[in-house]
């Protein structure tokens, strides 16, 4: 039986842990700072969960974990984004030298629209992938929050855009 071990605000107890085992890790930390993120997102086969997190998030972060393949790194899927560098495992995006965290829902948001670079997807579909929602019209409000947030994250790079079509596609483009 796969487990996860929880750890909280302890990156050295995972080295301890990494030198035995590739037990996936869930970091959770009330701990606003960046450098502590970035310590638990060293760790090969890890994730980090910032409290208060909602139970539906904490789910789906533990069954992402037990269900991806640990034989191949998982955090060498990257998309250069112009000047950003958008890394879906450690659900952060780098811009210089800033380690910009994403939340659960931006961080999925943002690799579905990576997935299909310059490709209109379905708003709808968006929603229903992400959320597990049959209707969409429940989770309206949260996507476009995300959009507009993830608009806001990406305009330090003009050549960057995430453009809407009749509200109810959208795509992003890099120039």
């Amino acid at each position: 039986m796969k487990r996860i071990l929880y750890v909280e605000d302890d990156p050295n107890l995972a080295v301890a842990i990494r030198k035995q085992s590739n037990t996936p890790i869930l970091f959770t930390s009330s701990l606003e700072e960046d450098y502590h993120l970035e310590k638990g997102f060293r760790h090969i086969n890890s994730d980090y969960i910032r409290k208060p997190f909602g139970i539906k998030e904490l789910k789906l972060r533990i069954n992402r974990m037990l269900h991806q393949d640990i034989t191949q790194h998982p955090g060498r899927q990257q998309y250069a984004l112009g000047q950003f560098t958008f890394i879906p495992f450690e659900h952060s995006l780098l811009h210089q030298d800033n380690h910009i965290h994403l939340s659960y829902y931006e961080n999925e948001v943002l690799l579905m629209l990576c997935r299909h670079i310059h490709q209109f997807v379905s708003r709808d579909n968006i929603i229903r992938d992400i959320w597990q929602v049959k209707e969409p019209a429940l989770k309206e409000p949260s996507y476009y929050n995300i959009i507009t947030k993830l608009r806001k994250l990406l305009q330090r790079d003009p050549r960057i855009k995430i453009e809407c079509c009749l509200r109810s596609k959208v795509r992003l483009v890099v120039e």
